[in-house]
Order: C-alpha cells, then structure tokens, then sequence
C-alpha cells in the first residue's frame, strides 16, 4: 500500500475520519446567536441555497472571504462537498466570537431581501457581482 505524502495525510483524515460541528452548533443555540444553520457537506453553494429557500432570504457571498484550503480552488470551495462545516445565519447586532469550541468563525457574506425575480444567491468576486449557481451535491436530481 502506497503512503500519502505528510501534506495529504490531513486531508485525507478529514475525508475518511470527518468531524460533525455538533458542539458548536448546540453553544451557538445556547448562546442564541444562530438565526439558521446548516452543515456544508454538499457544498457551500447548494447548501446556502438551501437555507436561503427555507428561510425565505437571499444571500451575498463574498469570495474574499471564503476560507480556501491551501491548492484548492474557488470553484472547489464553492461546489465540493463533504467539510461538516456549518453555515449559519445570525441577525444583525449579534456579536458573533471569532471562534467557537476552538473552531474559527468566518464571515462570508450576508443574507438579504429576496428580490422577485432576482437571483437567490449572488457571489461578489474580483469581476463583480454575479448569479452563484448551485452546482454541490443533488441527492435526488434536479
């Protein structure tokens, strides 16, 4: 059996060995921070979708923000999946901590008012502002 080099071997634990945020889900309830959430295993752009439908919102992804693993692409952090990271919303004025259970917390965006018509989720990237296409994991089709 052929070894991974030591830079892929965290990688790889993180795909085979993943680590659902349940305690930090269960402290940002207690805390009463989280407005909505959901974890990221099928990938940020279906799944903010996701919650932008189940709430009624749309949402402003800022793709500065998004935490990139090192190698990886836009694209790759926009549609991949499998990270059981979570994504929630919280309302405005809430002080959100910059880490939660020793997990860091990264603002990517903000949700807005659902334009009739307009799209559900925008990426604002280096060419602009433009219409994020769910392209994660479909469970039963499109």
């Amino acid at each position: 059996m052929r070894r991974l080099p030591n830079k892929l071997r965290e990688l790889e634990a993180r795909q085979l060995y993943p680590q659902p945020r349940v305690a930090q889900g269960l402290l940002l309830v207690r805390r009463g921070a989280a407005a909505a959430a959901i974890d990221l295993s099928d990938g940020l752009s279906t799944d903010v979708l996701h919650l932008c439908r189940e709430s009624g919102v749309a949402a402003e992804i800022e793709a500065a923000a998004l935490p990139i693993w090192p190698g990886a692409t836009l694209a790759q952090a926009l549609h991949g999946g499998e990270d059981y990271e979570l994504l929630f919303t919280a309302r405005q004025g809430v002080r959100i901590p910059r880490q939660i259970a020793g997990v860091p917390v990264t603002r990517i965006g903000r949700m807005v008012r659902r334009q009739r018509g307009g799209p559900e989720v925008m990426l604002l990237g280096p060419r602009g502002p433009a219409p994020l296409e769910a392209r994660g994991w479909e469970h039963f089709g499109k």
